[in-house]
C-alpha cells in the first residue's frame, strides 16, 4: 500500500510539474510576465517534486510549495494555476497533521503570503477568483475527505466493539449454561446416591429372608448408576462441547 501511494505521489508530482511548466512558458494569465528560465524552472520544481512526500511531512511539503509558488508569483512569472499549491492544501486538510488550529493557520498564512503582495503590486484582478476556487476547493475536498475516513473508522471501531460485547456475551450464556448442567448434574447424581444406599440397605435386609426381593434391590442399584454414569457422559460431552466451538 505505501509503494503505491508512493507511486501515485510521483505520478501526481510529475503532472503537476508538466502542466505548471507549460502554464508559466505560455505566461499563465499575465502577458507581462517573465518568460520561462532556470529560476523558474527552480521554482516550479519546489512547486511539484516535493508532493511526493506529501503524505510523510504534510506540513513541511505544505510550506515549502507555499514558499515557491509566491516567489514565482512574486517574481512575475505568470499567476497561473497553482495545482502543486492545491494539492499540497488538499494533503494538509486530508491527514490533519496537527490539528485543525495548525491546519486553519497554515491556511490563512499561506493566503496572505500568495494573495498579499500581488493585492499590494497590482491590486484586485478577476484572475484572482480563479486561485481563490482552486484553494477552497482543495481544502474543502480534503477535509470531507477527512471527515468521511474518520467516520468509517468510526464505525468499524464501533462494529469491533459490538463484535467483542457480543462474544462476550456469549461466553456469558455458555459460562451460566455450564453453570446449570453442573447444577442438574449434582442434583441428579445426589438422587441416585441415596436411591443405591435405600436399595443397598434394602439388599442387605433382605438376603437372608426374601432372596428375590435382595436381587430386585441390587438390579436397581445397577440401572440407578448406569443411568446416572450416562447422564454424567451427556452433561460433559455437552459442556465441553460448547467450550470447543466457543473456543473455535
Amino acid at each position: 500500500m505505501r509503494g503505491t501511494r508512493l507511486l501515485v505521489d510521483a505520478l501526481i508530482a510529475v503532472v503537476v510539474l508538466t502542466f505548471s511548466l507549460a502554464a508559466i512558458a505560455r505566461g499563465g494569465f499575465d502577458d507581462d510576465g517573465e518568460s520561462l528560465d532556470a529560476v523558474a524552472v527552480v521554482l516550479v520544481a519546489l512547486t511539484a517534486l516535493p508532493l511526493v512526500g506529501r503524505r510523510v511531512a504534510p506540513l513541511p511539503v505544505f510550506a515549502v510549495v507555499t514558499a515557491a509558488t509566491a516567489t514565482l508569483y512574486g517574481l512575475r512569472y505568470g499567476l497561473g494555476p497553482p495545482l502543486g499549491f492545491a494539492v499540497a492544501l488538499y494533503t494538509v486538510a486530508d491527514e490533519r497533521p496537527e490539528g485543525a488550529r495548525l491546519r486553519r493557520a497554515a491556511l490563512a498564512a499561506s493566503v496572505a503570503v500568495l494573495l498579499g503582495p500581488h493585492l499590494v503590486r497590482d491590486g484586485f484582478a478577476p484572475e484572482l477568483f480563479l486561485g481563490a476556487g482552486v484553494w477552497a476547493a482543495a481544502w474543502f475536498a480534503g477535509d470531507r475527505a477527512r471527515l468521511r475516513r474518520e467516520r468509517i473508522a468510526e464505525l468499524e471501531e464501533r462494529a469491533r466493539n459490538a463484535e467483542r460485547e457480543a462474544e462476550r456475551e456469549r461466553r456469558l450464556a455458555a459460562a451460566e449454561e455450564r453453570m446449570r448442567i453442573a447444577r442438574d448434574l449434582h442434583d441428579s447424581a445426589g438422587h441416585a446416591i441415596n436411591v443405591i444406599l435405600v436399595q443397598a440397605g434394602a439388599a442387605r435386609l433382605l438376603q437372608d429372608g426374601n432372596p428375590e426381593g435382595s436381587r430386585r434391590a441390587i438390579t436397581t442399584i445397577e440401572e440407578v448408576a448406569r443411568a446416572t454414569i450416562g447422564e454424567i457422559a451427556d452433561g460433559m460431552r455437552t459442556v465441553f462441547g460448547e467450550h470447543r466451538e466457543i473456543d473455535a
